[in-house]
């Protein structure tokens, strides 16, 4: 599945008119795959980018766009499944979102949450 979304997200008023609004990116896409493989298998793959956002209200600060690739092993069996998951495949650092103070200009960011295997029992009823 591949979806796209765009965001027109700008002020329309004020001193900020025309400008965008900050926390927002104006692109966004989710690409997925899940495949089934033998011996009752599937991978999943998952990967998002998101386009710059602005930082501030007056748009002089930008945090650049990122991709995050998250990948998922599942196995099942007959009332179980098992599976092991990894987000931010690549270890890519940096931040998600992000603000700056309106007091001294400081950027304060969220950083991106760095690779993780997870690793997980199901039982089904």
């Amino acid at each position: 599945m591949v979806t796209y979304a765009w965001n027109d997200a700008l002020f329309r008023s004020g001193d900020t008119n025309g400008k965008r609004i900050n926390g927002t990116p104006e692109h966004r896409s989710f690409v997925t795959l899940d495949v089934a493989l033998p011996l009752a298998c599937r991978m999943g793959l998952a990967v998002e980018m998101n386009g710059a956002q602005m930082l501030d209200d007056a748009n002089t600060s930008e945090l650049q766009g990122f991709v995050t690739t998250n990948l998922r092993l599942r196995r099942a069996f007959r009332r179980a499944a098992t599976y092991v998951q990894v987000d931010n495949v690549l270890d890519h650092g940096g931040a998600v979102s992000g603000y700056v103070l309106p007091f001294d200009g400081t950027e304060m960011l969220y950083p991106r949450m760095p690779r993780r295997v997870l690793l997980g029992f199901e039982l089904t009823p």
